[in-house]
């Protein structure tokens, strides 16, 4: 029998990435969990997720979590990209607020795994 894991998502296409890398070796049971998101660094917020959903399953979970930053913005939204992201007038897009402060770089995306 494969070892288990939860991976905790409502998104079905994260779901089946992860199922097509690690299935069969690994069993992935999926856990759409609603976590409170602490205030911090990406790395803070996802280890505060997966501890968390860690003790509500009672096992092993696989937790994702996606951060925005831009270096004209300081690294701003960071992981905070999605309260950032409501749509507000273009005018207004981060990208644009980015480039007035002098970046030229479209900035970056990173996502960070963590299991427990």
């Amino acid at each position: 029998m494969a070892p288990q894991v939860n991976f905790v998502t409502g998104n079905a296409n994260k779901l089946r990435e992860v199922k097509a890398i690690l299935e069969p070796a690994i069993e992935v049971n999926s856990r759409p969990l609603d976590l409170d998101e602490v205030q911090g660094s990406i790395e803070e917020v996802t280890i505060s997720k997966c501890r968390r959903a860690a003790e509500l399953v009672n096992g092993p979970v696989l937790v994702e979590d996606t951060a925005l930053s831009f270096n004209a913005l300081n690294g701003l939204p960071g992981p905070y990209m999605f309260v950032t992201l409501s749509p507000p007038p273009a005018r207004y897009s981060l990208p644009s607020l980015a480039h007035v402060y002098g970046s030229k770089e479209s900035g970056f995306c990173r996502e960070s795994d963590i299991k427990a």
